[in-house]
């Protein structure tokens, strides 16, 4: 039996790889950093954004943000958990549909860290918001507890709800206690995750028939 990395997953991978090492060999990692990075205080509009002429529009920047990072322990930090968390997502759930979360975690994401206090001035960059959403989509999508409940409450709430808990509090204490935690985008984490819980359920049905998964 043959294996194949699914498309989205492997594509994406070696997109990250690859325009990490062209922009930091060319010497252009800042400023793609600063021209196609996600900067809160643009908002919508590039009109308060220096030499927005160069830069991509603001609204797509949650995009193109997700392929960039800061070094090489940045990049070596994330590929391995979107390798595997991509891997058990689309294997699932297909590449149409795992599009379509990585692109609403992004902007998920984006909205995360813009909410984040503290951030607003700053640039956020990196796979990790994408990251976020595909974990937690390939928990919720892996772990069906069906319609049993804790006296009035579906178990399955209850599970996502403790889960969303447990991830902001881990990104909290990153945030707030470790040596690296001012460089880590908590918000965008945080924003990326909560996508994942709320959609993998739905893109799942999608994928394989409501009938199938409930």
């Amino acid at each position: 039996m043959n294996f194949k990395l699914p498309k989205f997953t492997s594509y994406y991978l070696v997109a990250c790889i690859v325009i990490w090492a062209l922009f930091a060999f060319l010497g252009l990692d800042e400023q793609a950093t600063l021209r196609a990075g996600f900067w809160p205080s643009r908002g919508i509009s590039d009109s308060n954004f220096g030499g927005a002429h160069l830069a991509l529009p603001a609204i797509l920047t949650p995009i193109s943000s997700a392929f960039l990072h800061g070094d090489y322990g940045h990049l070596a930090s994330n590929m391995p958990f979107l390798l595997f968390a991509g891997l058990m997502v689309e294997l699932r759930i297909g590449t149409k549909n795992t599009v379509i979360l990585a692109i609403l975690g992004a902007y998920g994401s984006a909205l995360g860290y813009a909410l984040y206090p503290f951030t607003w001035g700053n640039v956020a960059i990196g796979a990790s918001g994408v990251i976020s959403a595909l974990i937690a989509a390939a928990v919720t999508i892996n772990i069906n507890l069906g319609k049993r409940r804790i006296g009035k409450y579906a178990l399955d709430t209850v599970f996502r709800v403790l889960l969303m808990t447990l991830w902001i509090i881990y990104q909290l204490y990153i945030g707030f206690f470790t040596a690296g935690g001012a460089s880590v985008a908590i918000g965008g984490h945080i924003g990326g995750f909560i996508v994942g819980l709320l959609m993998g359920r739905p893109l799942m049905r999608n994928a394989i028939g409501k009938s199938r998964y409930s």
